[in-house]
This record gives structure tokens, C-alpha cells and sequence, in this order.
């Protein structure tokens, strides 16, 4: 079992594979990827990754390209913050 830790790791690969691949995606989906909660993830939507994030239509979501700037470590420290 992966523990809480991990769900950062986990959210910064799925962020980086949608940002590659373009595919939207729901909160749902984010949630089952990275084990996050979802209160965990409004939190994060609002604050962290508001600029990271695009919201389109039917409550679902892609990654701007711009989050392949980030390193894994550097996401780390922005959703730390």
C-alpha cells in the first residue's frame, strides 16, 4: 500500500502525463491516480494549481503545457507552499 507520501509523486505523473498527452480529465480521475482526497484537491485546485490547471466543460480538466517546466521536485515545493 502506497502511503499518504507518495500521493504528491503520484499527482506531479499524472499532471505530466495529461500535460503531454492533452487528455482531459475529472477530479475523480485525479483522485484515483493520485490517492488524494477530494478536499485535499479543492484545496489544491484553488490555491496550488490554479494556474497550472484549465477547467473545460462537463466538470472536466486539462493541464496547461507550461507544467512541463516544472521538475518533480519543484512541484513538490510549489503544492508544499
Amino acid at each position: 500500500m502506497a502511503s499518504v507520501s507518495d500521493n504528491p509523486r503520484k499527482g506531479y505523473k499524472f499532471f505530466q502525463a495529461r500535460a503531454l498527452d492533452g487528455n482531459s480529465f475529472s477530479l475523480g480521475d485525479l483522485e484515483t491516480a493520485a490517492g488524494w482526497s477530494k478536499s485535499s484537491i479543492k484545496t489544491y485546485k484553488s490555491k496550488q494549481w490554479k494556474d497550472l490547471l484549465a477547467k473545460g466543460r462537463g466538470g472536466q480538466w486539462t493541464v496547461r503545457r507550461e507544467f512541463l517546466r516544472l521538475t518533480e521536485s519543484e512541484f513538490l515545493e510549489h503544492i508544499s507552499q
